[in-house]
C-alpha cells in the first residue's frame, strides 16, 4: 500500500470576509446596473436637445430596453458622426450588462464548504479531521443545458463592466452637450500612426 500523502492545512479564517464581499458584489452589479438604466432618460435627453424636462417626458412612455435603446438611437442620429459612433459603441455594453443583471438577480447562491481530510486509525476511528481546501461562495443560473457561474473575481469583473458602461455614457452626454470629455469617460479609438 503506498504511503499516505499529507496535505496541509489551509486556512480559511478569511471566509466571512470573502463571503460579505461576494454579496456586496451582487448588490453593486444589480444596483450600479439600476442607475444606468435609470440615467437612459438623460442620454435621451442630451441627444435631442432643448429643455431637460420636455425630452424626459417625451422618453417616459418608452417602456423596456429595447424601446429606450431605439428612442435614444433614434435621437442620436440627428447628432454628429462622432457621437453616434460612441452610441454604437455603447447600445452593446448598456445591453449586456441589463442581461447580465438578470442572471445575477434571479442566481442561486452556492456555498461551497471547502475540502477535508479525514485520517483514521486502524479501527477506523477519526484521528484528524483538516481543511485541505478553502470554501468559497458561487452565483449559478442554469441556462438551456449550461450553468452560468460567478465567484468573486467574475462578479468582480462584471461590476468593472456596468462601471465602464456607465462611464461611458456620462461620457456621451458631455459630448452631446458640448461639454468636454475627460480621457476615462470617452472610448475614442487611438488615432492611427
Amino acid at each position: 500500500m503506498p504511503a499516505a500523502t499529507q496535505e496541509s492545512e489551509v486556512d480559511d479564517s478569511d471566509f466571512p470576509r470573502e463571503r460579505a464581499k461576494f454579496y456586496e458584489l451582487i448588490g453593486h452589479c444589480i444596483t450600479l446596473y439600476q442607475g444606468l438604466e435609470d440615467y437612459l432618460p438623460t442620454v435621451f435627453a442630451a441627444a435631442i436637445g432643448g429643455p431637460t424636462d420636455r425630452a424626459k417626458a417625451i422618453f417616459a412612455p418608452y417602456r423596456g430596453l429595447e424601446a429606450k435603446l431605439e428612442g435614444i438611437t433614434a435621437a442620436v442620429s440627428g447628432g454628429d458622426q462622432g457621437s453616434r459612433d460612441r452610441w454604437e459603441r455603447l447600445r452593446p455594453l448598456i445591453r449586456a450588462a441589463s442581461e447580465t443583471r438578470g442572471k445575477i438577480a434571479h442566481a442561486s447562491v452556492l456555498h461551497r464548504g471547502g475540502g477535508h481530510t479525514v485520517t483514521l486509525d486502524e479501527e477506523k476511528n477519526v484521528v484528524s479531521v483538516r481543511r485541505t481546501a478553502k470554501s468559497r461562495m458561487e452565483l449559478r443560473k442554469g441556462r438551456k443545458g449550461t450553468e452560468l457561474v460567478w465567484d468573486n473575481d467574475k462578479l468582480f469583473e462584471e461590476y468593472g463592466r456596468i462601471e465602464r458602461a456607465r462611464e461611458l455614457s456620462i461620457g456621451l452626454v458631455r459630448r452631446l452637450t458640448g461639454q468636454s470629455v475627460p480621457p476615462h469617460l470617452d472610448d475614442d479609438p487611438p488615432a492611427s500612426p
